[in-house]
């Protein structure tokens, strides 16, 4: 007969061990981020070059001319706000990354405070970058993450963005391998698997960019009190 606290007791020890030997054995990540900072923030990152792709209501900028037009022949859909005022500038980030974290939320999980200035509402989103480091530190990171200083660390980039541009690459050291790529536990893109031209693009494809964009207050919530 097994007691529940010795399932959870063997959880917990199990998920250690795995911590421990993902630490152990890093994967570091190429790639590069681009972002508009949110005020304050303009210091992070390396500016860049920033050209229109599109003009109209919720039209976005290119950033290196990298970022792809929304338009059709006649319409730009409604992609979110628009980043085309003259005081909005691009910046970027070059991998390799250990893990890229953007949320609208404080904590990931009970335990995991992985955006500690994070506000619902500020119209911002929160970047948490880790940046390549050697895989003690990223072990010590993890233990500080219950209380969110490990922000405080060197190795981590900790800002806010209003809008934010994700190019993932390959998995440093290897030629076919990349990361994997989710929303809130859903996977968005997986890149476990070598990935050539002739295969057709599907919607897991890892590789081509994911650019997000805050939209603040564009809806109203009713709610009984």
């Amino acid at each position: 007969c097994v007691s529940n606290i010795d399932v959870v007791n063997s959880l917990f020890t199990l998920t250690l061990f795995q911590s421990l030997l993902r630490a152990v054995n890093l994967r570091r990540y190429n790639g590069r981020i681009l972002f508009v900072p949110a005020p304050g923030y303009e210091g992070f990152g390396d500016p860049v070059e920033q050209t229109i792709s599109c003009k109209s209501n919720g039209a976005t900028n290119a950033a290196e001319g990298d970022i792809p037009d929304v338009c059709n022949n006649e319409t730009c859909t409604y992609s979110g706000p628009s980043t085309d005022d003259a005081d909005l500038e691009w910046r970027s980030l070059k991998g390799p990354f250990v893990n890229v974290w953007i949320s609208n939320i404080a904590f990931a999980s009970e335990g995991v405070m992985i955006a500690p200035q994070a506000q619902f509402a500020d119209g911002y989103l929160d970047a948490a970058i880790i940046k390549d480091c050697p895989w003690s530190v990223a072990l010590g990171l993890l233990l500080r993450m219950k209380d969110g200083s490990y922000i405080e660390s060197p190795y981590v980039e900790y800002f806010k963005v209003k809008a934010l541009r994700i190019e993932p690459g390959l998995r440093v050291g290897s030629s076919t391998i990349g990361g994997i790529i989710d929303s809130d536990g859903e996977v968005l893109a997986r890149g476990d698997r070598s990935q050539t031209k002739e295969e057709p693009e599907h919607l897991m494809a890892y590789g081509p960019p994911i650019q997000l964009m805050v939209d603040q207050g564009l809806a109203t919530i009713f709610s009984p009190r």
